[in-house]
């Protein structure tokens, strides 16, 4: 290239230019401007373009830009010159110098690391050794005899050009350092950007131009000739210089924030760039190793670190500490603030200190800042290191997992842990009454937890709405569809008001989120005295609310001391009910035998014959003797082993049929309850058939019970599995009707093969016209649909004679027996006769 850009005979362009611009001289000029302003766009468009590439794939264009440049620089700086007029003459050369040039400063701009600048060196080094080794080598093919030169080359024009070559390359490489000395020099003044910009160019400009004058009178000697060429060529020199220097003002302009990050860089140690790796390895101190460590941390840091002059300005700020607080250099500000108070720096001359504070605009950030105090060598005064770690996020995040950690996430409510605290914090007389929906479990089981997250949602409102005029009350969901009010310095007259009145919020129907209407009523139970003075106030609560919802639901039940005892017995029988269960039901074995067994009470058809039996689950404890399945029931729906409970039943009962069909006794139709948890238990009909092949007992002798609250608002969802357990053989019984939301649309849309009227309706019927008229109404929808209908809970003469008259078919009851033991089925059997009446023969 620079063969070209030096070559005195290039000033005047060849004769080609000359004879293809005959016209007028402004004419000419017009053109030759309009040349030279194409090659400095064509030149500037490409580095500008690769800026906006990614690092990787930008800095192989570069270098690949940049070495294009150096091998056509030669060629161009012999092909060509632009007259632009008297005196202003610029060579291709100098237009691809001047490009390289411009090129170079823009990659280490926008690289940020002047280190990028060893490897353009590395580069000059190489091309122009290719360049000398291809001159040696056509020198040497010229010469050589025998090879056909058509042209009449000469060979000394490139024997000549090799020292040449070698002088360009040493030039580039120190207007390179010395260009690049002065932008690090500027950077030192700490000045605001534009001064940077404009000494930036000016040094460019000046660097470019100091080229055009050492080269060709190193080249060519002092001589009076080449001083006259060289003052007649400046002015295009200077041209070039400001033209490819309005491209670096272009990226400057464009892509400010790149150029200013490269500003914010530390100055750079020019020891680092001279010395090898092998050199600094061996020369650097300890010392020197730890402050260039310290520097790179101090630049790179994501804590903002700063240095402060004893009076509180900040002498130096890395990028982060600027953008954090906004501060200025040389600025005193009220950076920050601490305790509500603005923060003095720095905080204790004397002594280090560390604390949290708030920072930037309108203090909305956080953060923890560390001021610790640094002798200066040699002097009095002292100056201060600021570390500054931004903690907004993980504040954002602590505040969120604490209130995760506080509140319920369905309705955000206060959850039980917040109650816990609520209550340990308290030392003056509290009430505490704990909340329970009554039936919301049938909610949940007819229309699906959705509608009844949407339920409780609506009550946590209703509620929350309500509670600003119950002076001091907070209310809390400590989990299912439990709540807790707790009202500080209230006694027993205030709770009951207080309950009295959130119950009357409840009052108006619920419209769920499927469209229902659901009325709901609240039983509460509470508890009165101090907490961690008179026991845990929560058990107490809970155990008066356990007593009052096994009789006045929709009530208030305040504790008192015998309830401890009967909490205390549920958790008793809880954990041996579950023991029970599990030695007498382990998983993939049959049942064993133990305190939980099956009673069956026969059910007798209208001709006085046995039409089946209901198989009953019993429990005695070794200890506690028998337990009403009007207790353990429940207990066991509570504690989660109803499902365990059930299996355990249809084992048993099939298991007894079996034997006694093997006996040769006829048992008729047995009877199984299933429970809404086991209907949501994917695999029901599956677990049936397996039971039933396991103990050979025949699919048309079983007969499964649900109540209603098991598949209303689920009909889609269970119309499979009855389906499916219908395909086995088995029957299916509504149990328990006209006690749930008692809805008809149910019984043709499922496949039912019996219907039992809950015992509620048979024992007021007889004296109740009215009872006894929706008793016939039943009866009678049941027939219609060719239902085979069941009464319970006949314990009277005159019970019996309405229910025949009514035309209900098989009758259970006390009238007829109790609930027996196993082995003494046989011999009830035995004596009633067993079979199927006529006429109910399927």
């Amino acid at each position: 290239m620079r063969t070209a850009v030096r070559s005195v005979a290039s000033r005047g362009g060849g004769p080609g230019l000359r004879s293809a611009f005959r016209y007028s001289p402004k004419a000419r000029r017009g053109g030759m401007t309009a040349l030279f302003l194409g090659h400095v766009v064509l030149f500037s468009a490409f580095p500008l373009a690769f800026s906006m590439l990614q690092p990787l794939s930008r800095r192989v264009h570069f270098y690949l830009y940049l070495a294009v440049i150096l091998l056509i620089g030669g060629f161009l700086g012999n092909a060509y010159a632009l007259n632009l007029g008297e005196g202003l003459t610029v060579s291709g050369g100098n237009l691809c110098y001047g490009a390289f040039m411009m090129t170079s400063v823009l990659f280490v701009l926008l690289e940020r690391d002047i280190l990028v600048l060893r490897h353009v060196i590395r580069l000059v080094v190489v091309v122009d050794l290719f360049n000398i080794l291809f001159s040696v080598l056509v020198t040497t093919t010229l010469n050589a005899p025998g090879v056909s030169n058509p042209h009449g080359t000469p060979a000394a024009l490139f024997r000549q050009s090799v020292p040449l070559i070698v002088l360009g390359g040493l030039l580039i490489v120190a207007e390179l350092f010395v260009l690049f000395f002065w932008f690090e020099r500027v950077k030192r003044w700490r000045v605001p950007a534009p001064f940077v910009e404009l000494a930036y160019l000016l040094g460019f400009v000046a660097v470019l131009c100091a080229d055009g004058i050492a080269f060709p009178l190193i080249a060519f000697g002092m001589s009076p000739e080449i001083v006259a060429v060289v003052i007649g060529g400046l002015g295009g020199k200077v041209l070039t210089a400001a033209a490819y220097a309005g491209a670096l003002l272009i990226f400057m302009t464009l892509w400010r924030r790149r150029f200013v990050q490269y500003l914010e860089a530390d100055v750079f140690t020019w020891r680092v760039f001279l010395s090898t790796s092998s050199d600094l390895i061996r020369t650097l101190s300890e010392n020197e190793r730890a402050q260039r460590q310290a520097e790179a941390v101090f630049r790179s840091a994501n804590d903002g670190l700063a240095v402060l002059g004893a009076d509180g300005r900040v002498l130096r700020a890395n990028g982060a500490f600027r953008r954090l607080t906004g501060a200025q250099e040389a600025a005193p500000a009220p950076l920050f603030h601490h305790a509500g108070h603005v923060l003095g720096l720095p905080p204790r001359p004397d002594e280090s200190w560390r604390g949290e504070v708030r920072f930037g605009a309108e203090r909305a950030a956080q953060g923890i800042l560390s001021v610790t105090p640094v002798p200066v060598l040699g002097a009095d005064e002292r100056t201060f290191v600021c570390s500054l770690t931004d903690i907004s996020e993980q504040k954002r995040a602590q505040e969120e997992l604490d209130h995760l950690a506080m509140h319920d996430p369905l309705t955000d409510l206060a959850n039980r842990r917040a109650l816990d605290a609520a209550l340990r914090g308290l030392a003056e007389p509290v009430a505490l009454a704990i909340l329970d929906l009554d039936r919301f479990k049938d909610v949940n089981d007819s229309f699906g937890h959705v509608v009844g997250d949407d339920l409780l949602c609506q009550v946590a409102q209703r509620i929350r709405s309500a509670l600003p005029e119950i002076a001091r009350a907070e209310f809390f969901r400590i989990g299912g569809d439990e709540f807790a009010l707790l009202l500080p310095g209230t006694g027993e007259p205030g709770l009951r008001a207080a309950v009295s009145a959130l119950n009357a919020v409840l009052v108006p129907p619920f419209t769920l989120v499927n469209g229902a209407a659901v009325a709901m009523t609240a039983t509460w139970g509470g508890s009165l005295g101090r907490s961690g003075r008179d026991g845990d106030l929560f058990a107490r609560a809970d155990a008066a609310l356990y007593d009052v919802k096994q009789g006045a639901k929709g009530t208030l039940g305040i504790y008192q001391e015998r309830l401890t005892r009967a909490a205390q017995r549920r958790l008793s029988l809880g954990l041996r009910l579950r023991e029970a269960l599990e030695r007498q039901m382990p998983e993939d074995a049959p049942p064993r035998d133990g305190a939980l067994s099956v009673a069956y009470q026969p059910q007798i058809g209208r001709d006085g014959r046995l039409y089946g039996l209901e198989a009953l689950a019993r429990w005695t404890d070794p200890e506690l003797g028998q337990i009403s399945p009007a207790e353990f029931i429940p207990l066991a729906e509570d504690h989660g082993l109803i499902d365990r409970l059930g299996r355990f039943m249809l084992r048993r009962a099939c298991r007894d049929g079996a034997g006694w069909l093997a006996a040769g006794l006829d048992p008729g139709r047995i009877s199984v309850n299933v429970s809404a948890l086991q209907m949501r238990t994917p695999g029901l009909e599956r677990r049936v058939a397996r039971v039933l092949k396991e103990t050979g007992f025949p699919p048309r002798a079983l007969q499964l019970e649900l109540t209603e609250t098991v598949f209303l608002g689920r009909e889609s969802e269970v119309l499979p599995i009855f389906e499916k357990l219908k395909a086995l053989g088995v029957r299916l019984a509504v149990d328990d009707f006209g006690t749930g939301y008692s809805s008809l649309s149910f019984l043709p849309q499922l496949p039912w093969d019996t219907l039992k009227i809950d015992r509620s309706f048979v024992a007021l019927a007889v004296g109740d016209p009215r009872r006894r008229a929706l008793v016939t109404s039943i009866t009678a929808m049941a027939k219609g649909l060719d239902l085979t209908v069941i009464a319970e809970g006949v314990e009277a003469p005159e019970q019996h004679v309405m229910l025949q008259e009514i035309g209900c078919d098989v009758f259970q009851g006390f009238l007829f027996a109790r609930p027996m033991p196993s082995n003494a089925v046989p011999a009830f059997c035995a004596g009633i006769g067993p079979g199927d009446p006529p006429a109910l023969a399927r």
